[in-house]
Order: C-alpha cells, then sequence, then structure tokens
C-alpha cells in the first residue's frame, strides 16, 4: 500500500469540539522524530455541528504530513464510523482513540515499540484509568497481568476491561476479513469484532501499564447511546456468541454471573422510564437470567416498579406479542 504505515490511531468524533485537541496533542506530544513517519492520525468526523470542523482543519495545516481529516455527509451512527477509520487507515494496526479519552506520557511509544517488534499479533490490549467527568475523580484498574495469551486466555484475563474501545488495537486486515456490519446499532462493534479476530488468530497482548484515560459519565454519550441499561445488555448479547466460536463455555458463563451479580443495582440506578423500553431490556435479561429465581422475584418487580396498572397490563400484552413473533421467526430459543 502507498504510504502504509505501521500504525493508525483513528478517533471517530461527533461534537467533539470540547475534548478533541486533548486527544490529539496527547499522540503528537510524544513524537520524537522518528516513530511519527510510522503513525497516522485519522479522524472520522460523523458530520458534527459544533467547533469540531474548524479545529481539525487547523490540526491539518499544522500537520499535513500525518493527519488525515474525513468528514461523512451525514451521521452514519457510531458503529459505522468505527468501521469507516479501518476501511481508510494506512495503518497495519488500527489504535482507537475515544474523541474525549486521551494517551498518557510514554504509552505511544510503548505501544509502537511492541507493535514493532511483534507484526504477528492480532490485538493489543492497553490498561486504562478512568476519569469520571461528573466528580473529577479518577478510578484505577491493576487487575491485568501483561503477557502474550490466547483466547481463552485473553478473554478471562482482560474480562470487563475491552469495553472501553480506547484500550484496544487491531489488526486492521483481520478486522476487514470480518463481517462488522451486523453490529452496526449496537454500540459494541469493537466487542464483536474482538472475539470474532481471537477466533481466527487467537494471539493477543496485554499490556498491564496504564496508557490511557478515559472519561466517563459523559452525558453526551449517555444521550447519543441511548438507554444505558439496555446497552450493556447488548454488550452480553454480544459476547455470547464465543459459545459458538470455540471458546471455552466457562468464560461467558463467568461474563454472564458477574453481570447478574451487579443486574439490581444496574436496575435501580439506569431503569428507563417507558414502558416499551422497560419491556426490551426484560427480553434482553430473560434471555441471559431466567435461570435464577431471584431474576423473577426481585429483579422484574423493581424494573416495573411505580408503573401504573393500565400501562403495566399494555405493556404485558405488547410483550406476548413480541415473544409471539420472536418464536415464530425461530429467535427466541433461551427457554
Amino acid at each position: 500500500m502507498r504510504n502504509a504505515k505501521l500504525l493508525t490511531i483513528g478517533i471517530p468524533t461527533y461534537n467533539g469540539s470540547k475534548f478533541i485537541k486533548q486527544a490529539i496533542d496527547s499522540i503528537i506530544n510524544q513524537f520524537d522524530g522518528k516513530i511519527e513517519k510510522e503513525i497516522e492520525i485519522l479522524v472520522s468526523d460523523n458530520a458534527s455541528t459544533d467547533l469540531t470542523n474548524q479545529i481539525m482543519k487547523e490540526y491539518q495545516k499544522l500537520y499535513p504530513d500525518f493527519i488525515s481529516y474525513y468528514v461523512n455527509e451525514i451521521n452514519v451512527g457510531y458503529d459505522k464510523n468505527v468501521d469507516l477509520l479501518f476501511q481508510r487507515a494506512k495503518g497495519r494496526f488500527v489504535k482507537i482513540l475515544g474523541d474525549d479519552d486521551y494517551l498518557l506520557p510514554e504509552s505511544l511509544k510503548r505501544i509502537y515499540g511492541y507493535l514493532h517488534e511483534n507484526t504477528n499479533i492480532s490485538i493489543l490490549l492497553q490498561n486504562i484509568i478512568c476519569l469520571d467527568i461528573k466528580n473529577n475523580e479518577l478510578i484505577n484498574n491493576n487487575n491485568l497481568v501483561s503477557g502474550l495469551y490466547d483466547g481463552n486466555q485473553f478473554l478471562e484475563r482482560s474480562f470487563w476491561n475491552t469495553s472501553p474501545v480506547s484500550s484496544l488495537t487491531f489488526n486492521k486486515d483481520l478486522w476487514k476479513s470480518i463481517d462488522v456490519k451486523k453490529y452496526y446499532g449496537t454500540q459494541w462493534i469493537h466487542i464483536g469484532a474482538m472475539i470474532h479476530i481471537l477466533a481466527l488468530k487467537p494471539k493477543a497482548y496485554i499490556d498491564s501499564i496504564t496508557g490511557i484515560v478515559v472519561r466517563v459519565s459523559n452525558n453526551r454519550w449517555e444521550g447519543h447511546f441511548g438507554n444505558q441499561l439496555k446497552v450493556g445488555l447488548i454488550h452480553l448479547s454480544i459476547l455470547s456468541e464465543i459459545k459458538n466460536l470455540n471458546f471455552e463455555r466457562k468464560i461467558f458463563n463467568k461474563f454472564c454471573l458477574n453481570r447478574f451479580s451487579n443486574n439490581l443495582n444496574d436496575i435501580k440506578g439506569m431503569c428507563p422510564r417507558k414502558i416499551q423500553e422497560k419491556i426490551e431490556v426484560f427480553v434482553l435479561m430473560v434471555r441471559f437470567f431466567w435461570k435464577y429465581p431471584q431474576f423473577w422475584f426481585i429483579h422484574i418487580p423493581w424494573l416495573f416498579l411505580f408503573i401504573p396498572l393500565k400501562n403495566l397490563l399494555k405493556g404485558f400484552f405488547s410483550f406476548l406479542r413480541y415473544i409471539s413473533r420472536q418464536i415464530k421467526h425461530g429467535l427466541f430459543k433461551c427457554f
């Protein structure tokens, strides 16, 4: 490929003007006169309506050799915007960096050095530290162990640490070999791609040294992605595919049990208000948690708490119609 690079740092953005400068500067500030020759910064703008376009044009003028900027004509959704980074990238590897996240000093040199010496890996996971925007509190994560792992080991040791897209770097060709379009609209395209890539080439590296700051509790993302309780269950639904990809079954069971242990607190903290949204959440939950008695006698009453009887009955009959359609089309197989 002409002008091929070792690494593309891809930034999917939508109205990211508040933090995107910090994200880009955290990369550029680690350039040393050498590594930038093999690194591309690629920004895919999902039709922003704020100052993102103006900011990026200024960066392009300053750094035309290693910053590429694309603007989608319309907002194509988060997942497709991420996928477009892989279609446009010049790098052999693509690291996704959220537009409100940033790299810590020395982390870029570390990831570049590892990829330069180990071009045959499929995925690289970097440790992160979360920054809660609401209270400016740092939430550290120290449960990772550096090393090269096969697919089962990687999933078991990384666990939920792969949830933030900014933690992951992918082999671009392996990503492009997968049909990731089925994950459009899930907000978890990177999780779907990850498990299929590990099935194709189970060779992934974990870097336990904290290298990225990931902002959490960002109202902009929560509003864009919809109800967070539902989004979290979709995450689990995608992970359930590992049962059909020759991974050890105990790995998904671990994810499922951990998710269930937090389910009641999640319901209390993130329960949607609308009856239809509650039903959608219930359908996702019942697929994984139906065998637990406390799900039926504690979780479900909490989910549907404080709903007028008329609305509850209306929702119940709507749910029955939904289940009937799922059974008819062979899509509901949890019982």
